[in-house]
């Protein structure tokens, strides 16, 4: 897990970096990147396929789609997020796995489905630009985990944009 962890990390370059690099350091960074997390993918399936019931599948699971959207591989990371939903569902997050500012996990969140699901929705919302998938998803967010901080006021803040950009306004008035 430490391995897969340690090509993560290696991947986090925070916006104000960008700016200061030139176009061939940026190409040069980004095929970096791409090499660790390719690399932490490895070694967290790696992790699944030996010990598929161990406590760190789960976060093996998370892990690797996490890379995946890091990687704008859109549909592997939601293919890879539904399977920590369908193969883990008691899955939570073991406290060491990663950093929490790296993954984006608000501290007041209790439920590692309910991140899962709105990374999801957030996919479809933010990347692919599909609308109508994206408000499926987020209605999920907010009848699967309606006490989650993922649920409210976030889930629901997006549903009202999201049926003014579907002139469909019927699920704004649900959320």
């Amino acid at each position: 897990f430490e391995t897969g962890l340690t090509q993560f990390k290696k991947t986090i370059v925070f916006p104000k970096e960008y700016h200061k690099m030139s176009s061939e350091e940026y190409d040069e960074h980004r095929k970096m990147v791409i090499s660790s997390i390719d690399s932490a993918i490895k070694s967290y399936q790696a992790i699944i396929d030996k010990y598929p019931e161990s406590r760190w599948a789960d976060d093996a699971q998370f892990c690797i789609a996490t890379a995946y959207f890091r990687r704008g591989d859109w549909d592997e990371a939601i293919e890879a997020f539904r399977k920590v939903i369908t193969d883990y569902p008691e899955a939570k997050l073991e406290p060491q796995t990663i950093e929490e500012e790296m993954l984006g996990i608000p501290k007041a969140s209790s439920n590692l489905h309910a991140l899962v699901q709105e990374r999801i929705a957030g996919i479809y919302y933010n990347m692919k630009k599909d609308y109508l998938q994206a408000l499926i998803e987020y209605n999920k967010v907010i009848d699967k985990y309606p006490q989650d901080i993922f649920a409210h006021p976030a889930a629901t803040y997006i549903i009202k944009r999201l049926c003014s950009e579907l002139n469909d306004y019927k699920p704004s008035i649900k959320a």
